[in-house]
């Protein structure tokens, strides 16, 4: 990943939303109820994490629970979102358990 990617996602925060997500990836089921969404409110998260033992950093950002980039339009961080978990799940990058 280009160093000032990198130094770009050190900054930013990433507000994950689970009524969006159940309303984009989930519309198969039954509609949550307004009750259900006042409990399950946005939470925001740093795009990337720092492992506490192994001091490694870690983009912590999931294509379909992150509903965008803090301060950003949905419609502009998509894209970016979608760049970033195809790098991160290249080959070289994953481990497959069988």
């Amino acid at each position: 990943m280009p160093h000032e990617r990198q130094q770009w996602l050190l900054e930013q925060r990433v507000v994950y939303d689970y009524v969006w997500h159940y309303e984009h990836f989930l519309s198969h089921r039954a509609p949550l109820s307004d009750a259900q969404k006042a409990k399950i409110p946005p939470v925001t998260h740093p795009a990337v994490r720092t492992h506490p033992e192994t001091g490694r950093k870690a983009l912590y950002i999931s294509h379909q629970l992150v509903k965008h980039f803090e301060g950003m339009s949905i419609e502009d961080n998509q894209p970016i979102i979608k760049e970033l978990v195809a790098f991160a799940t290249r080959t070289e990058f994953t481990y497959r358990h069988t």
